[in-house]
């Protein structure tokens, strides 16, 4: 058996080589934030467009289908992902821990401001819970693209409270495009 060290220089290059191999497969998951983009973008342009329509009580209905459709979808892709990639590294738990809290606590915050018909706080706070999980990832991975996805969503919550009207949801679709849609493409083209 033979007497082998682990410097710190090994230790930072196996943390270095870690954090690529998750942010290769996480580059796979370009896809998810593309799925949660586009749903989500179109949630807020159905929202906006229904209070021009005068018809705000179908907000409720377009929010619940996006989730739920969007939450199978995710759910089936995940496992259909699992089961080609083998097991989890720490890493990759850990985005998991971060992004099913941020869900959880959408799929609360929604079910409760669906309730009580509150449609103008969903905006800003889908766009706070983004920009959370967007910026920690972007951080973690070192990917700018959800850095500043994650920044832009914080910027839209701050915009969308100032104007508290249906404004918002047009603010929601476009921090859509900054915070979710240019990252996953930028997630995608990386993986190609």
């Amino acid at each position: 058996m033979s007497d082998s060290t682990f410097s710190e220089k090994d230790a930072l290059a196996l943390i270095d080589q870690t954090i690529k191999s998750v942010r290769k497969k996480i580059g796979d998951n370009g896809f998810i934030f593309l799925l949660w983009g586009f749903l989500i973008m179109i949630g807020n342009l159905a929202s906006y467009t229904f209070i021009g329509l005068q018809i705000q009580q179908f907000i409720g209905y377009v929010w619940m289908t996006i989730g739920i459709g969007g939450g199978v979808f995710s759910f089936v892709y995940y496992a259909k992902q699992k089961s080609k990639k083998g097991p989890s590294t720490q890493i990759e738990k850990y985005f998991t821990y971060v992004w099913s809290g941020v869900g959880l606590g959408a799929v609360v915050l929604y079910t409760y401001m669906i309730i009580a018909g509150e449609f103008m706080l969903i905006t800003p706070f889908v766009l706070t819970l983004a920009g959370i999980a967007t910026f920690i990832s972007g951080r973690i991975l070192k990917v700018p693209a959800l850095v500043w996805g994650g920044i832009s969503f914080w910027i839209g919550t701050g915009l969308a409270l100032y104007f508290q009207s249906e404004l918002q949801f047009l603010i929601g679709a476009a921090c859509m495009i900054t915070g979710y849609l240019i990252p996953g493409f930028v997630l995608k083209a990386k993986k190609a």
